[in-house]
């Protein structure tokens, strides 16, 4: 039997367009719907500040992250996330690599399947959990647009990474929402 084609509403990246078109502007009017997070990464891939806004939305919870590089980078790490989700390149740009793993062990992970440069507006998914990545950011700043949801109750351990969280200041929240305001046409 030939494979079935999944419906254009099973379609992560269809979704992914129609929040960004239906309830993104408005989410971007309403500072108080977003959690905000600062993020401090030091691994091989150098020191990465992420910037990172989260509002819950039809189709589980939207992200706006802002990578900023902040040292040279050393390399990319390999690791996966608990959830699935659909992204959308909006400014910047960043080589990402793919690989599968089934499970933690042998972290940091499995070898590189296949690698490509992601530029704006590009839009990709990662539709399973045992997809492992690296998104190495090419220039000092990247932003992306994202939508998560979690695939029928399956929460896995993520891989560590070490990391700072820090609060987020209500004039950085701001800042962000200002920045992403533009791409999706709110004035």
């Amino acid at each position: 039997m030939p494979p079935r084609w999944r419906s254009v509403e099973d379609d992560p990246i269809a979704k992914l367009r129609r929040v960004e078109e239906e309830e993104l502007p408005e989410l971007l009017l309403r500072p108080t719907r977003w959690r905000g997070q600062e993020l401090r990464f030091r691994n091989v891939e150098g020191d990465i500040h992420v910037v990172r806004l989260e509002a819950p939305c039809s189709v589980g919870k939207i992200r706006l992250h802002e990578f900023r590089r902040l040292a040279e980078p050393r390399g990319p790490i390999m690791h996966h996330h608990k959830w699935i989700g659909a992204f959308h390149v909006l400014r910047g740009s960043y080589e990402l690599g793919l690989g599968w793993e089934t499970s933690l062990r042998g972290h940091p992970g499995p070898p590189v399947a296949a690698t490509v440069v992601l530029r704006p507006g590009t839009y990709y998914a990662m539709e399973h959990t045992d997809v492992w990545h690296h998104a190495f950011v090419l220039e000092d700043t990247l932003t992306t647009c994202l939508v998560l949801r979690d695939p029928r109750g399956i929460f896995r351990e993520e891989p560590p990474m070490r990391h700072v969280v820090l609060p987020m200041s209500a004039e950085e929240a701001e800042r962000m929402l200002d920045l992403y305001k533009p791409h999706f046409g709110v004035g």
